[in-house]
């Protein structure tokens, strides 16, 4: 079995973390049918959270905002 090490990035401030399981799913599996490897899915994957936890509702942001996360 392989187990990756996949960095969180700190949101400046949680105010809803209703939806981050599924936020991060989401992000992981696109990044993974694009052809990223586990590790840089998982990345892609934590910026968006850190971008769900600091907003409410739905995640509704791009894809430059989530790579900027990741810089």
């Amino acid at each position: 079995d392989t187990f990756y090490d996949i960095p969180a990035y700190p949101p400046h401030e949680v105010v809803d973390a209703t939806g981050c399981g599924d936020t991060y799913s989401a992000g992981y599996l696109y990044k993974r049918l694009q052809g990223a490897n586990p590790v840089e899915a998982g990345k892609f994957a934590a910026a968006m959270c850190t971008i769900k936890l600091e907003h409410n509702g739905p995640f509704n942001r791009s894809i430059q905002d989530v790579e900027r996360i990741m810089k």
